[in-house]
């Protein structure tokens, strides 16, 4: 389900785009094209969502900086802190939930 004030980028690696939501638990969203189209509409055809899950005994991000932040916490907002780097053929998902807590990485 697509949430209020999540974030979008796009990552080119996997040539997708990445879609987080706090109240997803960690969990990244993969959107991309299913199938390549002989359509010149880049928006045509068919599109997939592919979880990617972190490892169950990695940290919550969201839970963990709003345990840490000394702060009023709005858990379900992103406040535009989620953006992917680029590293030669390797994307990152980065967070930053608040200017006291972790900065949190995902290998994409």
């Amino acid at each position: 389900m697509l949430r209020p004030y999540a974030a979008l980028e796009h990552a080119p690696n996997l040539s997708a785009l990445v879609y987080f939501s706090p109240e997803d638990e960690g969990t990244i969203y993969a959107i991309s094209r299913a199938n390549e189209s002989r359509s010149t509409d880049k928006f045509s055809g068919v599109w997939r969502w592919e979880a990617i899950v972190p490892a169950s005994d990695t940290t919550n991000p969201i839970a963990t900086a709003a345990a840490r932040s000394r702060y009023p916490v709005n858990r379900s907002h992103v406040f535009g802190r989620f953006r992917v780097a680029s590293f030669g053929i390797v994307d990152i998902g980065i967070l930053l939930r608040h200017i006291d807590s972790p900065v949190f990485a995902l290998r994409l």
